[in-house]
C-alpha cells in the first residue's frame, strides 16, 4: 500500500517490515528539489522496539522503486502457482488488487 500511495503522487509513505525479533520501519519522502526522487530512511529495531539498532538513509528514483516492487510481487505471484510453495504461505493475504493498481499506474506512465 505504501508503494501504491507513492505511485499516486503521495508525498510520504510508511511501512514496517517485521523480522523476528524486531522490525524495520521504512519511511519514504518525496525529494523537495527533484520530485522524481524519494528520500528513504530505514530504522532497524531489535526485539526491544525502543532501541534503534541501525539507521540507513538513501535516495532512489521513484519509478525505479515502483518497478522494483512490481517485479518482486510478480515473482511471488508466479511462485504461488506451485502448490508446494503456496501451501506453506498465507496465499489468501497476497495483495492482488494492489499489484493490479501498480501495473495500471506504470502502464499509464509509459
Amino acid at each position: 500500500m505504501a508503494t501504491v500511495s507513492l505511485a499516486k503522487d503521495a508525498n510520504e509513505a510508511y511501512f514496517s517490515w517485521f523480522d523476528e525479533p524486531g522490525q524495520y520501519n521504512w519511511q519514504f519522502t518525496r525529494n523537495k528539489s527533484d520530485r522524481l526522487l524519494l528520500n528513504v530512511t530505514i530504522n532497524g529495531f531489535s526485539d526491544d522496539r525502543h532501541k534503534l539498532d541501525e539507521k540507513i538513509n538513501f535516495v532512489v528514483w521513484r519509478y525505479f522503486w515502483i518497478d522494483l516492487v512490481i517485479l518482486e510481487v510478480d515473482k511471488v505471484a508466479q511462485l504461488l502457482s506451485y502448490s508446494h510453495y503456496k501451501d506453506s504461505r498465507y496465499s489468501h493475504t497476497f495483495p492482488w488488487a494492489e499489484l493490479k493498481r501498480l501495473r495500471q499506474y506504470r502502464n499509464s506512465q509509459n
